[in-house]
């Protein structure tokens, strides 16, 4: 209960550290690219996009959360402490396969349930684009020239 309370009470803080703007909305974080403030009628509540996405105020829709090869998150370097499973580093997004030689399969993962994807054959997964490339882009190194 007293950490409940705790953990209220800094939500709280860093709300009301934020300024909304006149018009109500979902505003960035200056400085977590995955944390962003809903203001309704001047007030903010402090929101966290799902582990392994990032809030990107261009959207025009009510989610604005997106995978991070997709947002340009500047100077907003700071993310949520990853919540890691068995395949996933983060709970969202696409990974490359733990065995750095393996370079043309990767997970993508939905709330922590990894999904193991083959990229086509000859190209590799590519993890900054989140997409499966030819190997000179993908640039990766260690890959196993007989692929799995």
């Amino acid at each position: 209960m007293k950490v409940f309370i705790a953990l209220t009470a800094i939500t709280a803080l860093a709300s009301a550290q934020f300024k909304c703007p006149a018009k109500d909305g979902q505003y960035e974080d200056d400085r977590q690219c995955d944390k962003f403030y809903e203001c309704v009628d001047g007030i903010a509540t402090t929101k966290l996009c799902p582990d392994g996405l990032v809030f990107d105020p261009t959207i025009r829709k009510i989610n604005k959360c997106d995978q991070p090869f997709n947002v340009d998150c500047g100077d907003r370097t700071e993310l949520q402490p990853p919540k890691p499973t068995q395949q996933c580093p983060r709970r969202n997004g696409f990974f490359a396969h733990p065995d750095a030689s393996v370079c043309n399969i990767f997970y993508n993962c939905i709330e922590g349930d990894a999904i193991e994807v083959k990229c086509t054959a000859g190209l590799h997964f590519d993890e900054y684009s989140g997409t499966c490339v030819w190997p000179d882009a993908a640039g990766r190194q260690g890959c196993n020239a007989q692929e799995k």
